[in-house]
């Protein structure tokens, strides 16, 4: 439990520190392949596992807005997950 707090207390305080690549610009579109999957949790059927693929294809409709942590920008996106 200390270790969980621990690595939340450090995500949490350089979160500043870490930032991502410039934010999309309003009009374009983003194309991103993800992937997931678990197994069964204990005291659950034995030996049941699940692994899924898809892609996700989104219109980005708004430039970004609102403060700090919650800044963002509204899009339309299309998943497809063939692979499950």
């Amino acid at each position: 439990m200390k270790i969980l707090a621990s690595t939340l207390l450090l995500l949490l305080v350089c979160a500043p520190a870490a930032k991502a690549q410039s934010a999309p610009e309003q009009g374009t579109h983003e194309l991103e392949l993800w992937t997931g999957g678990g197994h069964s949790v204990g005291g659950g059927i034995a030996d049941i596992g699940v692994w899924n693929v898809g892609l996700r294809y989104a219109w980005i409709l708004t430039s970004p807005h609102g403060p700090g942590l919650l800044r963002g920008q509204f899009e339309y996106a299309v998943d497809v997950a063939p692979v499950y």
